[in-house]
């Protein structure tokens, strides 16, 4: 039996936790995609129909077993297409970067690209400068309808499956195809932060997540070797959740995420080491170099409070 001592030090606990989350801003994060944010994983249903693992509504629930407020959610995603077609809708229906929020602006903007577009051997040069031009874009659409301080994570993908058709021809590993895309998504994240600042763009490391896995095919794929299994879609879930709320997932125990994560807690457990472990880059603009290394060592955005 618990003491009497015990029982009030855990009711204050749990009294001073209940304070701090109804004081906390709740985000406002705004999601463009396809697939991948989506979560489809195709023919994994039973009698193979499809399955969705969405990852936004991943990201809430990690950050409501964390002990945030829920965040306001809205999703722009349509499988199969790139960030141009966005651009396209949100140029031709602005009021939808802005819906759905209360009025409350955008804390962040989370971009994520047609899978091959940003990798050099698969896409030619202006694509890659496409991509760059659309991130920029989208940014300064969402700036420009009621949010002129929100935030952009690139939502870096992952290379094809060890089986896929791109190799060898095209790539020679996996690991290959993912430096390509390391390289231009932290490059598109570059370009944001000249324009608008330090640390004002980050990159979720999700496919340097998936290397750190050596891009296991059972483990991360789906037959297609192009979209992810439950695991690589939470495991995705993590970063994001990592890089916008700056939190460790190590933290969040296997009984508060059971109900809803379709994994066993030695699968979750593997999820939360590789989403700690794994480097979110640190942001890099023009002119960052004359800026103190011990100013910019460790700084972050205070996320909950944007």
């Amino acid at each position: 039996m618990r003491s009497v001592v015990t029982m009030c030090v855990m009711t204050a606990m749990s009294a001073a936790v209940a304070t701090t989350s109804a004081a906390e801003t709740p985000l406002n994060l705004l999601f463009f995609g396809n697939s991948f944010t989506q979560g489809y994983a195709p023919g994994t249903a039973p009698g193979g129909g499809d399955l969705y693992y969405n990852v936004p509504d991943a990201i809430k629930s990690y950050a409501t077993a964390d002990g945030h407020v829920a965040p306001r959610i809205v999703q722009e995603t349509l499988g199969g297409s790139n960030l141009s077609y966005h651009v396209t809708q949100a140029q031709t229906k602005p009021q939808e970067t802005v819906a759905n929020t209360g009025g409350s602006p955008w804390s962040y903007v989370v971009l994520q690209d047609e899978s091959l577009r940003p990798a050099d051997k698969t896409s030619d040069a202006n694509a890659i400068a496409q991509f760059r031009a659309d991130s920029k874009t989208l940014s300064d659409l969402v700036r420009a309808n009621n949010s002129p301080s929100a935030a952009t994570i690139m939502y870096q993908t992952w290379a094809r499956g060890p089986v896929s058709t791109v190799y060898p021809n095209t790539y020679s590993t996996p690991g290959a195809m993912q430096t390509d895309l390391t390289k231009n998504y932290a490059l598109a994240g570059t370009s944001l932060n000249t324009a608008y600042g330090y640390d004002e763009a980050r990159v979720a490391p999700v496919g340097d997540a998936f290397g750190t896995l050596n891009f296991d095919s059972a483990l991360l794929y789906n037959a297609d070797a192009r979209h992810s299994t439950v695991f690589g879609y939470r495991l995705s879930a993590a970063v994001l959740y990592r890089t916008i709320y700056n939190e460790k997932i190590s933290d969040i125990p296997y009984s508060a995420v059971q109900s809803w994560i379709g994994l066993t807690a030695g699968q979750y457990a593997q999820i939360q080491s590789v989403a700690d472990s794994v480097a979110i880059p640190e942001p890099a603009a023009a002119g960052a170099a004359a800026v103190g290394a011990s100013a910019l060592l460790g700084r972050r955005r205070a996320s909950v409070n944007r």
